[in-house]
Protein backbone atom coordinates (compact mmCIF):
# COMPACT_ATOMS: atom_id res chain seq x y z
CA UNK A 1 0.00 0.00 0.00
CA UNK A 2 1.20 3.46 -0.80
CA UNK A 3 0.23 4.70 2.65
CA UNK A 4 2.42 2.16 4.47
CA UNK A 5 5.54 3.64 2.84
CA UNK A 6 5.05 6.89 4.62
CA UNK A 7 4.09 5.94 8.20
CA UNK A 8 5.20 9.24 9.71
CA UNK A 9 2.97 11.11 7.27
CA UNK A 10 0.08 8.81 8.06
CA UNK A 11 0.51 9.39 11.76
CA UNK A 12 0.57 13.16 11.27
CA UNK A 13 -2.49 13.15 9.08
CA UNK A 14 -4.69 10.58 10.80
CA UNK A 15 -3.25 10.11 14.26
CA UNK A 16 -3.79 7.01 16.37
CA UNK A 17 -7.36 7.59 17.36
CA UNK A 18 -10.31 5.50 16.27
CA UNK A 19 -11.52 8.30 14.03
CA UNK A 20 -8.11 8.57 12.43
CA UNK A 21 -7.98 4.87 11.78
CA UNK A 22 -11.45 4.93 10.21
CA UNK A 23 -10.45 7.87 8.02
CA UNK A 24 -7.31 6.07 6.94
CA UNK A 25 -9.32 2.92 6.13
CA UNK A 26 -11.76 4.97 4.08
CA UNK A 27 -8.97 6.56 2.09
CA UNK A 28 -7.45 3.16 1.35
CA UNK A 29 -10.78 1.82 0.14
CA UNK A 30 -11.26 4.84 -2.09
CA UNK A 31 -7.80 4.33 -3.54
CA UNK A 32 -8.41 0.63 -4.23
CA UNK A 33 -11.88 1.06 -5.74
CA UNK A 34 -11.62 4.41 -7.59
CA UNK A 35 -8.12 5.77 -8.03
CA UNK A 36 -6.34 2.55 -8.82
CA UNK A 37 -8.89 1.31 -11.45
CA UNK A 38 -8.86 4.75 -13.12
CA UNK A 39 -5.12 4.69 -13.64
CA UNK A 40 -5.20 1.05 -14.71
CA UNK A 41 -7.87 1.78 -17.33
CA UNK A 42 -5.86 4.70 -18.66
CA UNK A 43 -2.77 2.53 -18.85
CA UNK A 44 -4.64 -0.24 -20.66
CA UNK A 45 -6.12 2.26 -23.14
CA UNK A 46 -2.57 3.26 -24.08
CA UNK A 47 -0.96 -0.18 -24.10
CA UNK A 48 -3.73 -2.09 -25.93
CA UNK A 49 -3.49 -0.21 -29.29
CA UNK A 50 0.29 -0.56 -29.17
CA UNK A 51 0.03 -4.30 -28.67
CA UNK A 52 -2.48 -4.61 -31.53
CA UNK A 53 -0.20 -2.63 -33.87
CA UNK A 54 2.74 -4.84 -33.04
CA UNK A 55 0.61 -7.95 -33.66
CA UNK A 56 -0.57 -6.69 -37.07
CA UNK A 57 2.95 -5.78 -38.15
CA UNK A 58 4.22 -9.19 -37.11
CA UNK A 59 1.44 -10.93 -39.06
CA UNK A 60 2.15 -8.87 -42.19
CA UNK A 61 5.83 -9.68 -41.95
CA UNK A 62 5.02 -13.37 -41.65
CA UNK A 63 2.73 -13.21 -44.71
CA UNK A 64 5.50 -11.59 -46.77
CA UNK A 65 7.99 -14.27 -45.73
CA UNK A 66 5.56 -17.06 -46.62
CA UNK A 67 4.74 -15.45 -49.98
CA UNK A 68 8.41 -15.04 -50.86
CA UNK A 69 9.06 -18.67 -49.99
CA UNK A 70 6.21 -19.78 -52.24
CA UNK A 71 7.50 -17.71 -55.17
CA UNK A 72 10.90 -19.31 -55.06
CA UNK A 73 14.32 -17.71 -55.47
CA UNK A 74 14.75 -15.07 -58.12
CA UNK A 75 11.01 -14.48 -58.55
CA UNK A 76 9.28 -11.22 -57.79
CA UNK A 77 5.63 -10.66 -57.12
CA UNK A 78 3.87 -8.15 -59.34
CA UNK A 79 0.83 -6.49 -57.84
CA UNK A 80 0.11 -4.45 -60.95
CA UNK A 81 -2.96 -5.12 -63.03
CA UNK A 82 -2.36 -7.56 -65.90
CA UNK A 83 -1.47 -5.94 -69.18
CA UNK A 84 -4.18 -5.81 -71.86
CA UNK A 85 -4.28 -8.66 -74.34
CA UNK A 86 -3.23 -6.41 -77.17
CA UNK A 87 -0.30 -4.83 -75.32
CA UNK A 88 2.71 -4.59 -77.63
CA UNK A 89 0.53 -5.34 -80.69
CA UNK A 90 -0.33 -1.78 -81.70
CA UNK A 91 1.40 -2.21 -85.08
CA UNK A 92 0.69 -5.86 -85.82
CA UNK A 93 -1.66 -6.84 -88.63
CA UNK A 94 -3.09 -10.27 -89.40
CA UNK A 95 -4.70 -11.35 -92.65
CA UNK A 96 -7.49 -13.86 -92.32
CA UNK A 97 -8.05 -16.53 -94.98
CA UNK A 98 -10.40 -15.07 -97.57
CA UNK A 99 -13.82 -16.47 -98.26
CA UNK A 100 -14.08 -17.40 -101.96
CA UNK A 101 -17.32 -18.37 -103.69
CA UNK A 102 -18.03 -19.34 -107.26
CA UNK A 103 -21.57 -19.16 -108.55
CA UNK A 104 -22.75 -18.95 -104.95
CA UNK A 105 -20.89 -22.07 -103.82
CA UNK A 106 -18.16 -21.90 -101.20
CA UNK A 107 -14.81 -23.02 -102.57
CA UNK A 108 -12.35 -25.08 -100.46
CA UNK A 109 -10.41 -23.32 -97.70
CA UNK A 110 -7.19 -23.73 -99.71
CA UNK A 111 -8.56 -21.23 -102.23
CA UNK A 112 -9.08 -18.65 -99.49
CA UNK A 113 -5.57 -19.32 -98.15
CA UNK A 114 -4.19 -18.65 -101.62
CA UNK A 115 -5.83 -15.20 -101.72
CA UNK A 116 -4.58 -14.65 -98.14
CA UNK A 117 -1.02 -15.26 -99.35
CA UNK A 118 -1.53 -12.93 -102.31
CA UNK A 119 -2.67 -10.20 -99.92
CA UNK A 120 0.38 -10.82 -97.70
CA UNK A 121 2.74 -10.61 -100.69
CA UNK A 122 1.36 -7.17 -101.60
CA UNK A 123 1.43 -5.71 -98.09
CA UNK A 124 4.72 -7.03 -96.72
CA UNK A 125 6.72 -4.87 -99.14
CA UNK A 126 4.72 -1.76 -98.26
CA UNK A 127 3.90 -2.24 -94.59
CA UNK A 128 5.81 0.82 -93.36
CA UNK A 129 5.52 0.99 -89.57
CA UNK A 130 3.27 -2.07 -89.43
CA UNK A 131 4.26 -5.70 -88.99
CA UNK A 132 2.29 -8.12 -91.13
CA UNK A 133 1.85 -11.54 -89.55
CA UNK A 134 2.75 -14.43 -91.80
CA UNK A 135 -0.34 -16.31 -93.05
CA UNK A 136 0.89 -19.63 -91.69
CA UNK A 137 1.25 -18.20 -88.19
CA UNK A 138 -2.25 -16.74 -88.41
CA UNK A 139 -3.72 -20.12 -89.38
CA UNK A 140 -1.78 -21.91 -86.62
CA UNK A 141 -3.12 -19.53 -83.96
CA UNK A 142 -6.66 -19.85 -85.26
CA UNK A 143 -6.41 -23.65 -85.25
CA UNK A 144 -5.08 -23.66 -81.69
CA UNK A 145 -8.09 -21.59 -80.66
CA UNK A 146 -10.40 -24.04 -82.44
CA UNK A 147 -11.56 -21.49 -85.01
CA UNK A 148 -12.23 -22.71 -88.53
CA UNK A 149 -13.61 -20.95 -91.56
CA UNK A 150 -16.97 -22.62 -90.90
CA UNK A 151 -17.43 -21.02 -87.47
CA UNK A 152 -15.55 -17.75 -88.05
CA UNK A 153 -18.86 -15.87 -87.92
CA UNK A 154 -19.30 -16.92 -84.29
CA UNK A 155 -16.56 -14.53 -83.21
CA UNK A 156 -16.34 -10.77 -83.22
CA UNK A 157 -13.33 -9.15 -84.82
CA UNK A 158 -12.27 -7.77 -81.44
CA UNK A 159 -12.10 -11.37 -80.18
CA UNK A 160 -10.10 -12.42 -83.25
CA UNK A 161 -7.64 -9.58 -82.60
CA UNK A 162 -7.15 -10.71 -79.00
CA UNK A 163 -6.65 -14.33 -80.03
CA UNK A 164 -4.07 -13.39 -82.66
CA UNK A 165 -2.47 -10.66 -80.53
CA UNK A 166 -2.76 -7.98 -83.21
CA UNK A 167 -4.19 -4.50 -83.53
CA UNK A 168 -5.78 -5.01 -86.96
CA UNK A 169 -7.20 -7.87 -88.99
CA UNK A 170 -7.94 -7.93 -92.70
CA UNK A 171 -11.02 -9.86 -93.73
CA UNK A 172 -12.07 -10.32 -97.32
CA UNK A 173 -14.37 -12.13 -99.70
CA UNK A 174 -13.99 -12.89 -103.41
CA UNK A 175 -17.14 -13.68 -105.39
CA UNK A 176 -16.74 -15.26 -108.82
CA UNK A 177 -19.61 -15.67 -111.26
CA UNK A 178 -19.54 -17.31 -114.65
CA UNK A 179 -21.04 -15.05 -117.27
CA UNK A 180 -20.86 -15.85 -120.97
CA UNK A 181 -19.56 -18.88 -122.77
CA UNK A 182 -18.12 -18.47 -126.25
CA UNK A 183 -17.89 -21.37 -128.62
CA UNK A 184 -16.38 -20.83 -132.07
CA UNK A 185 -15.92 -23.35 -134.81
CA UNK A 186 -13.65 -23.09 -137.79
CA UNK A 187 -12.92 -25.34 -140.71
CA UNK A 188 -10.25 -25.40 -143.40
CA UNK A 189 -10.02 -27.32 -146.69
CA UNK A 190 -7.56 -30.19 -146.90
CA UNK A 191 -4.30 -29.89 -148.78
CA UNK A 192 -2.08 -32.37 -150.64
CA UNK A 193 -3.31 -35.92 -150.57
CA UNK A 194 -6.21 -34.77 -148.42
CA UNK A 195 -7.51 -32.43 -151.07
CA UNK A 196 -11.26 -32.43 -150.98
CA UNK A 197 -11.47 -33.00 -147.22
CA UNK A 198 -11.73 -30.35 -144.55
CA UNK A 199 -10.72 -30.07 -140.88
CA UNK A 200 -12.68 -28.29 -138.20
CA UNK A 201 -11.81 -26.97 -134.72
CA UNK A 202 -13.87 -25.76 -131.79
CA UNK A 203 -12.74 -22.86 -129.57
CA UNK A 204 -14.28 -22.58 -126.12
CA UNK A 205 -13.90 -19.64 -123.77
CA UNK A 206 -15.51 -18.73 -120.43
CA UNK A 207 -15.88 -15.23 -119.06
CA UNK A 208 -16.11 -14.40 -115.35
CA UNK A 209 -17.37 -11.49 -113.33
CA UNK A 210 -15.46 -11.08 -110.07
CA UNK A 211 -16.07 -8.79 -107.11
CA UNK A 212 -13.88 -8.19 -104.08
CA UNK A 213 -15.05 -7.08 -100.65
CA UNK A 214 -12.29 -6.14 -98.18
CA UNK A 215 -12.49 -4.77 -94.65
CA UNK A 216 -9.92 -3.83 -92.01
CA UNK A 217 -11.01 -4.07 -88.36
CA UNK A 218 -9.25 -2.71 -85.29
CA UNK A 219 -9.02 -4.47 -81.93
CA UNK A 220 -12.28 -2.81 -80.85
CA UNK A 221 -14.15 -4.61 -83.61
CA UNK A 222 -14.67 -1.40 -85.61
CA UNK A 223 -14.21 -1.44 -89.39
CA UNK A 224 -11.68 1.32 -90.09
CA UNK A 225 -11.58 0.63 -93.83
CA UNK A 226 -14.12 -0.96 -96.15
CA UNK A 227 -14.02 -1.33 -99.92
CA UNK A 228 -16.10 -3.27 -102.42
CA UNK A 229 -15.00 -3.28 -106.04
CA UNK A 230 -15.83 -5.10 -109.25
CA UNK A 231 -12.88 -6.52 -111.15
CA UNK A 232 -12.19 -5.05 -114.56
CA UNK A 233 -10.94 -8.32 -116.04
CA UNK A 234 -13.06 -11.25 -117.15
CA UNK A 235 -10.73 -14.11 -116.21
CA UNK A 236 -11.07 -16.38 -113.21
CA UNK A 237 -8.11 -14.73 -111.46
CA UNK A 238 -9.03 -11.13 -112.20
CA UNK A 239 -9.34 -10.50 -108.47
CA UNK A 240 -5.55 -10.10 -108.22
CA UNK A 241 -5.22 -6.62 -109.74
CA UNK A 242 -8.38 -5.58 -107.90
CA UNK A 243 -6.86 -6.72 -104.60
CA UNK A 244 -3.73 -4.69 -105.26
CA UNK A 245 -5.85 -1.65 -106.19
CA UNK A 246 -7.89 -1.84 -102.96
CA UNK A 247 -4.88 -2.45 -100.68
CA UNK A 248 -2.92 0.48 -102.12
CA UNK A 249 -5.71 2.77 -100.98
CA UNK A 250 -5.92 1.33 -97.49
CA UNK A 251 -4.40 3.03 -94.40
CA UNK A 252 -2.02 0.08 -93.94
CA UNK A 253 -0.27 0.54 -97.29
CA UNK A 254 2.90 2.62 -97.32
CA UNK A 255 4.22 3.78 -100.67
Amino acid sequence: MVFNKYKHINAALFGKSIHGKLLQFGMLCAYDFYVKPFFMNRLLSIITPLLLSVTVLAQNKADVIVKNNEEGPGEKSDTRLPAPAAAGSQRKVAILPFTVTQNGHLLPEETGMQVQNECYAILREHAGKYTIMEPRQTIVLLNKAGITQADMMKYGMDEICRILGVAYVIDGMVSIHQTTETISRSSSPGTGVNTGTSTSSVMYSQDYQTSLDLKIYNDQGVAVYSKNRESLGDTVDSHKPTLAYVLKRSPLYSR
